[in-house]
Order: C-alpha cells, then structure tokens, then sequence
C-alpha cells in the first residue's frame, strides 16, 4: 500500500493543481506547464520508440508513487519520455525556450526526432531555444542515469537504500514548462546585487541578441516605487527614498519588471546584511542587519511518501515552512541536494534563512572513513582523495563545475544565508582552497567548509554533528560556534510508515516520552547558548524519511510534536541567547 500526503491524494483524485508559474525568481507572462502525462518506457537503447504501453505523470521521478510507474530501473536502461505539442497559428514561427528544471542525470532532448539539445547532471536546470514551425511537435526525451558514476552529484542516493540514504530518484523529476519570447532576442540570466550600506540595487542582464533598451520597474504589494530606462545591460539603482530591509520577522520583498527591448518578465529580491559581530568575551556571534541573531533551524531533506524528491504541490511546500516558522525556528537547512525555485520563493516570502548544502558527489564512501573514523577522533587528511571518495579527477572538476552552478542559480535567493561546502566529510577534498573558491564566487555569504567532522578549521562556522554522545562543545573564540546536526529522535506512527524497518538516533515508544526527550536536549542548548555563546543548531529533522522515523513530522506529512509545544521551547533559547550579552554592544 502507497503512503499518500493529503495533497498526493488529491493528485490521484484528479484534483487541478493551479500553480502559476514554476520559476517565481524569472517569470515571463506567456508560459505553458507541460506537467501530467507524458508517454514513457524503459528501453535498452536510444532508438527512438513507435509504440509506447505506458504514460508517467511528469514531473514525478518512476521510482515514486505519483508517476504512475512505480519501479526502479536496472542499470542499463535508458528512459524514453515522448509528448505531443500542439501549438496554435499566433506561435507558428516564434521562438519558444523549452525548459526542464532537473533530469537526473544525462538527458537528450529532441525535437521532431531532430536532436537538440544534451544535457548533463541531475540537479540543475536548463533550457532549449526551438523554432516553432509546425502545429505539431513531438519532444522526446531520452535520459541516461547511473547512480555509481562518480563524477555526478548523487545526494542520499542509493541502489542499496536504507537508514540514512534513500531510494534513487530516475529522469525528469522538476517542472517541464515552455515560455513564448520575442525573435529579436530574450534575457538568458541576469543578477542581482544589492549594496545594503548603500541602499543601492545592481542589476546585469544577459541578452541573447542586441540590447537596445532596458527598462526597470519596482513594486512592493503591487503599490508602483520606482521605474527608469537604461541604455546598456546594467543598471544602478538608488533605493534610498524607498528603502526597507528584509527580515525573518519583517520579510519584505521588492517585486521587480524587467523589459528588454520586447523580453519582459518578473523576479523578487529583498535587502539583507549578513555578518559576524564579536562579543567582550571575545565569542563570535551571527547577526542579521547588525543585529545578533540566534539561528534556531531544522535539517530539511526535501523528500515526500508519494513523491520522492518533488513535492507532490507547491501547497505541500508552504505546508512545511509553515510548521516550522511557527515552531519556532528561523532557518532550514537544505540537506544535500538542490530543491525546486517555489521552495526558495517560500523561504523569501515567509522569513525563513536557508542554509543551503553543495550536492554531494564522488565514489562509494568508506564506512570506516565517514562512519567510524570521526568517532575514534581521526580527522582524516581532505588530500588523500580516495578515501574520502575523491579518486576521480574527473569527478573533482565536475564538483567544482557543479558549485559554480549551484551559487550562480540560487544567488538570487535573499533567503539563503549561508552555504555548506561539505557534510560528514562525503567527497570531501581540498577545503581550503575549495572554500576560498566559494568566495570568490559569492562573498556575501557565509560558509560552512565541513559540516561534521574532518574539521580543517577553516570556514566561517566550528561545525559539529553530536548524536551519540553528550552534547557538549568548546568555543574556540575564532568561528561561530553551530551544533549543525543533533537530536535525531524517533518515534514510529503506525499507519504513517514507509518501511517496517526504522533508523533514528534514539528510539521513543511514543509521542509524550519523545517530547519529554526533546525537553531534556534544549535544556542542554541553553547551557551551550549561555556558556559557550552556540549561534546555530539545526535539530534533526523536519519529517520523515523512507526508514528514518526521526521526524518532528511523519513521512506523509502528518504532525507528531505540534507547534505550539516546539515554539516554547525555541522561545525559552532565544530568551537565553538574547541575556547571555544583553547590554553589550557589538
């Protein structure tokens, strides 16, 4: 029997999910979503197909419930996805971008059995320039997916899944949409760069085609603040008569049109200032627009019962946010993999921080190097490659690739606070130079360069993981002080299971003994908080997964501690980080 969210369930009701646009951070008016059913089979090779026995429900990976398909593929397949689209007479000769937002991992896109486009790893997106010439159009997708390959980012999964790592995730797995844009060119990216201290905006606009004007308008809640032409592809623009900075309590955003030459689209950004202000004690503490703050997050692994790694609705999204503002806590750490843009847009608009991780990669890790190694106190050398994974040079130059990418795509997030380079020592190599690669690339946030252990004492955070042991820790007065995994507790909610078999750091026979637990770990965060100034926790974690019963939610996304209850807790902490230097000015 499937275990369904309420939305899955809704799904497979045939319930019209009316979602609006899949990018909110670049949004032209005249798209079409090309979500729901698409032919699809397994195939031994890349021979186009004439008669396909089954359809999955794009974009939900075949692994999952959603899809319709439900099976895991063997190594040698290649999976073939056909749709049909039927343009009316007004797009005959335009020019369409067709965009995916995440195939995992080598996809092949073709038009009219016309190859098109080749694309390679799983969780970035792309898009392909078509000319529309006929009424009918046949796209044909033919992806290539080897989870033992090195050299692509894998995340949690596994052809062996179970405990802490996860089913595999096959093919189209994020949106596939269309938008119409103009035939003397289109915006291809651009960037933002607000300077906080100068209340000034920087935009640059990437342009397929010549540039003959650009013309930029702010809004905030649709009420008009600013607009001004520009005459090449980068604008100044001063914001002082309307500035207002971006905040967890105050989450105000800027709602911005941007029209080059007859490309128009929307996007959002807010105002934020990250940095690390010292105590008298010489302790180091985060601040967010100079003022200290204590980052009280969750681990977000973004997996769904129904839906693996895609969220079976944007609705589904807003639902675990929403717990886990009102629980009390301000950040979510995306946990090794790369999430859908609504998820960011959400971050942004309900005043959550996102503590965003690089996607893992490399080989099979040693279980004696990440497993045992780091109990035994080893702190294991980041140059000797493959232990850690890292045999592969081309696996480190696609890594490095990959996290250029990645901070390129989601540098837009306003959100998004700091970055994680490596957890637990996965992939892990050359730190210190990867980490100053990471700012050079993005110098207005922070980083964590090893989430864990295998500490090079490096990066803006002394990052540790504590499960097993007592949950002590030493500020060494030189980095912030972040308890980036802990807690892990678990409790199996019958009817609400994914596997018979459970993982969790300590096991709770029900609801009130698992609270009195967590009642008993945040009495030790408050003496962390006050004697040795901890600015980041991150308990584990925010629901369920496949046989990880850890969750302050079930894998379906039903609620096992309620918010109320954890928000007194973050509360009595953040009362404890707030006395531990009241008086003092940083």
């Amino acid at each position: 029997m499937d275990l369904l969210t309420k939305w899955g369930r809704e799904i497979l009701e045939g319930k019209e999910m009316k979602e609006g646009h899949p990018n909110p951070y670049f949004e032209r008016e005249n798209f079409q979503s090309l979500n729901g059913f698409w032919d699809f089979a397994y195939a031994d090779d890349e021979t186009f197909l004439k008669e396909f026995k089954t359809q999955i429900r794009v974009p939900f990976a075949p692994e999952t419930s959603l899809s319709g398909i439900k099976k895991t593929k063997a190594k040698s397949s290649l999976l073939h996805y056909r749709r049909s689209l039927v343009f009316p007479p007004s797009l005959l000769h335009k020019k369409i971008l067709l965009h995916f937002l995440a195939v995992d991992q080598i996809a092949d896109i073709y038009c009219n059995k016309r190859h098109v486009f080749h694309h390679e790893g799983g969780y970035l997106p792309f898009f392909v320039p078509l000319e529309v010439e006929n009424s009918i159009n046949e796209i044909y997708v033919i992806v290539r997916d080897d989870i033992d390959d090195p050299s692509f980012m894998r995340g949690k999964q596994s052809k062996r899944p179970g405990g802490i790592f996860y089913q595999e995730t096959s093919g189209i797995w994020q949106d596939v949409y269309y938008e119409v844009v103009p035939d003397d060119g289109y915006v291809t990216s651009f960037q933002f760069s607000p300077i906080y201290e100068k209340k000034s905006l920087k935009v640059n606009v990437a342009f397929e085609g010549k540039i003959n004007s650009l013309k930029i308008s702010i809004y905030h809640d649709g009420e008009f603040l600013f607009q001004n032409e520009f005459a090449t592809d980068e604008a100044l623009i001063d914001f002082h008569d309307f500035f207002h900075e971006w905040s967890t309590d105050d989450p105000y955003l800027y709602e911005v049109l941007i029209e080059a030459n007859d490309d128009k689209f929307k996007t959002i950004f807010g105002f934020r200032k990250i940095e690390i202000l010292v105590r008298k004690d010489g302790k180091k503490v985060f601040a967010l627009n100079g003022k200290p703050l204590l980052l009280r997050g969750l681990l977000d692994q973004g997996y769904w019962s129904d839906g693996g790694m895609t969220p079976p609705s944007q609705e589904a999204l807003i639902f675990d946010i929403k717990y886990a503002k009102e629980a009390g806590f301000n950040l979510l750490r995306k946990h090794i993999k790369i999430e859908h843009p609504r998820f960011y847009y959400y971050c942004d608009l309900m005043g959550i921080l996102v503590m965003q991780d690089f996607v893992n990669s490399g080989s099979q890790y040693s279980k004696t190097a990440t497993m045992v190694a780091p109990f035994l106190g080893f702190n294991l050398s980041d140059h000797n490659n493959k232990k850690l994974g890292r045999g592969s040079l081309k696996s480190r130059s696609r890594f490095e690739s990959d996290m250029e990418k990645t901070i390129d795509y989601l540098r837009k997030v306003t959100s998004l606070v700091s970055w994680t380079l490596f957890n637990e020592g996965w992939g892990q190599y050359d730190t210190e130079r990867l980490l100053q690669k990471v700012r050079e690339l993005d110098s207005t946030r922070l980083v964590d360069a090893s989430s864990g252990w295998f500490d090079k004492r490096v990066g803006d955070f002394k990052s540790e993981h504590i499960y097993f042991k007592p949950l002590k820790m030493r500020n060494d007065g030189q980095r912030l002080l972040a308890l980036s995994e802990f807690g892990g507790y678990s409790c199996r909610i019958k009817g609400h299971l994914y596997s018979s078999k459970s993982f969790g750091y300590r096991m709770y026979k029900n609801i009130d003994l698992l609270e009195e637990g967590l009642r008993k770990i945040y009495a030790k965060l408050l003496l962390l908080i006050e004697k040795e100034a901890l600015t980041l926790y991150v308990y584990t974690q925010l629901n369920d997964v496949e046989e990880e019963v850890n969750g302050l939610l079930t894998y379906d996304r039903e609620i096992k501690i309620s918010a109320v209850r954890l928000a007194k807790l973050n509360r009595a902490v953040n009362i404890a980080f707030a006395n531990s230097f009241k008086g003092e000015k940083l």
